[in-house]
């Protein structure tokens, strides 16, 4: 988690500081589309872990049949 927290500020300070938007060029386009989807897919499994972590310190994984949510985390 806390390296997609990490990955996702560092991001967000490109993107402040970038001297090019979507607009300007094909490597603008490019470079926010690739870096916005991966962005995505990093803020999603974030959430996805952050919501396992809760899950487990709550003890909803006692049982052997309550625990697909930690494998699809994985």
């Amino acid at each position: 988690m806390l390296a997609g927290v990490v990955f996702l500020r560092f991001q967000f300070g490109e993107y402040k500081s970038a001297s090019f938007t979507i607009a300007d060029s094909a490597y603008g386009r490019c470079f926010y589309i690739l870096t916005g989807l991966h962005g995505s897919h990093v803020l999603g499994g974030t959430l996805f872990l952050a919501a396992i972590w809760v899950r487990n310190y709550f003890c909803h994984f006692i049982r052997p049949n309550r625990h697909m949510g930690v494998v699809f985390a994985v």
